[in-house]
């Protein structure tokens, strides 16, 4: 992969994962979440090193507030990471085609990276539950809608 000035955006992204959604490409779906995490932690932990090398040489760094590496750190742009509104993409996808256990699985990812399902998490997620014929689990997702303190204002 070459540097290159146009990076994909969170709109870019989106709108690829989507498609890959649309023409039931789960797996190709997937993987832009697991590009977009991974182009996140390269960049902080690129962020970390450039960080650690300027505190090692503070005073080169303060007798030169407007040094090209001091510009690039401040003016390059992190990439987008994956929100809650990619991740119910993913879920509205699969409960639409009855993957409950899919959908269930991406619900366990998206809170494993640190993000809470929300109401249009489950508004996916519990009637595939009830048309795929799993009641119980349906009823454990709304007593984690209660518990989370997911307020509903929609019927499912």
């Amino acid at each position: 992969e070459q540097p290159s000035l146009i990076k994909p955006d969170k709109f870019t992204y989106t709108a690829l994962l989507k498609s890959y959604i649309k023409v039931d490409d789960f797996q190709a779906a997937e993987q832009i979440l697991d590009d977009m995490e991974s182009r996140a932690a390269a960049f902080a932990q690129s962020q970390r090193a450039t960080n650690s090398k300027f505190e090692r040489s503070e005073q080169n760094f303060l007798s030169a507030p407007f040094s090209s590496s001091k510009l690039a750190m401040v003016s390059e742009k992190p990439p987008p990471i994956p929100d809650v509104f990619l991740y119910n993409a993913i879920v509205e996808g699969y409960s639409r085609r009855l993957r409950w256990r899919e959908a269930e699985s991406t619900v366990e990812r998206m809170r494993a990276r640190g993000l809470l399902p929300n109401a249009e998490t489950y508004m996916y997620l519990v009637p595939c539950l009830i048309r795929a014929q799993h009641p119980s689990r349906a009823v454990d997702k709304l007593d984690d809608v209660r518990t989370l303190g997911i307020r509903m204002d929609t019927e499912m």
